[in-house]
């Protein structure tokens, strides 16, 4: 770690210093992860030309994992909003089903009530 921070007498910086183990750290791991035969980012006995393009055929099948999942999540999504709207239609129709069934137990209620009368006044 010969930078200026540590060893005044030197030209090079510890911004530098962390760009290079930074970008040879991330060349390390492309390196063994492509000369593995069997890891979870390529497909297994893969040939080296997949091997090698694993980073853009990792986030690709991470990509379209995402893409399902979304869209099956729109769709779980569009069939709750579907039941809700229904439930909601149901629901703006009821006042009038209930206003009738109100009237008719009523009227039932009152004939019932009339019919208790005629037999106590027999």
């Amino acid at each position: 770690m010969n930078v200026v921070e540590i060893n005044p007498g030197s030209l090079e910086t510890l911004a530098h210093y962390v760009e290079i183990t930074i970008s040879l750290t991330l060349l390390t791991v492309y390196i063994v992860v492509t000369l593995q035969k069997h890891t979870s980012f390529h497909a297994e006995n893969a040939e080296f030309h997949e091997r090698a393009a694993w980073p853009y055929l990792f986030l690709r099948r991470r990509i379209q994992e995402k893409m399902k999942n979304i869209t099956a999540a729109k769709a779980e999504s569009a069939k709750v909003v579907n039941e809700e709207n229904a439930t909601t239609q149901q629901r703006a129709a009821s006042p009038y089903r209930y206003f009738r069934r109100r009237v008719r137990e009523t009227e039932a209620d009152e004939a019932g009530r009339a019919q208790t009368v005629n037999e106590k006044i027999v």
